[in-house]
């Protein structure tokens, strides 16, 4: 490898995000659904308003990673 494209690797490499980073805002959205679920087996009751605002979020944040 020359000089050169080992400058062009550190370039591309430098410009992503580590991997915890961008996998940071689906953890986010792991840690919400549990949340979500154990609030729903505690109240016996369905929270249908927060299970539609959080399909909504999750399916932003996938459109918004460029993940289908």
């Amino acid at each position: 490898m020359t000089g050169t494209e080992r400058e062009a690797a550190a370039v591309r490499s430098s410009d992503r995000p580590s991997l915890w980073i961008s996998e940071l805002p689906f953890v986010a959205l792991l840690v919400v659904i549990v949340i979500g679920v154990a609030s729903t087996s505690v109240s016996k009751q369905p929270l249908i308003v927060y299970w539609e605002l959080l399909a909504t979020l999750v399916g932003a944040a996938c459109f918004a990673a460029g993940r289908p």
